[in-house]
């Protein structure tokens, strides 16, 4: 047990996973240990970005207490599932739920990304305008910093080109940046 309060509380997020498995499997009397193995494992997933999987996880973990907040962190894998699966209702739907736990720029800017992805796809000037209502508010939270400032480049790409592209790929087309000719 020392070896793991060290891990957990080092936030060997990997290390506290594995032994939490290993303990459930030992004791599986206490259902406690397997909501904190899913718990550790989908924070695990959730870094990695395997949302989809990490859902699974935070489903099974959900009878934790309400400090390991696992409603937030299972929403945030909602989030990147329907991201992932091209399920931009859901992105736009649970990014506005997420306002509920963070009101950061990014979270804004979440928000906006799921207009702009709906916009791409459905062409709805509605869509155009409730992109760059969001984007408006991430701007009033006053983030100057450059991860910001790349996603609403992203946001802005998307918008003007017509064409969803995920972060990564963005990055390495434009390593300096996009600008609208």
């Amino acid at each position: 047990m020392k070896e793991l309060d060290k891990t957990v509380a080092a936030g060997d997020l990997d290390a506290s996973a594995a032994h939490f498995h290993t303990i459930a499997g030992n004791v599986p009397e206490i259902e406690d240990f397997t909501f904190l193995s899913e718990f550790y494992r989908g924070l695990t997933l959730l870094r990695d970005d395997q949302s989809a999987e990490a859902v699974k996880a935070f489903e099974n973990s959900v009878k934790l207490p309400e400090a390991y907040n696992v409603p937030r962190y299972l929403l945030q894998a909602r989030v990147g599932a329907a991201y992932d699966n091209h399920d931009y209702r859901n992105f736009l739907e649970f990014s506005k739920q997420g306002l509920v736990y963070d009101t950061s720029a990014t979270a804004w800017a979440r928000v906006a990304s799921a207009y702009s992805c709906l916009y791409v796809t459905e062409k709805s000037d509605s869509l155009l305008t409730s992109t760059q209502l969001y984007v408006d508010k991430t701007r009033l939270v006053g983030d100057t910093t450059r991860e910001l400032a790349v996603y609403l480049n992203l946001i802005e790409y998307r918008v003007a080109m017509n064409k969803i592209v995920d972060r990564k790929d963005f990055e390495e087309k434009f390593p300096n940046g996009w600008t609208k000719n």
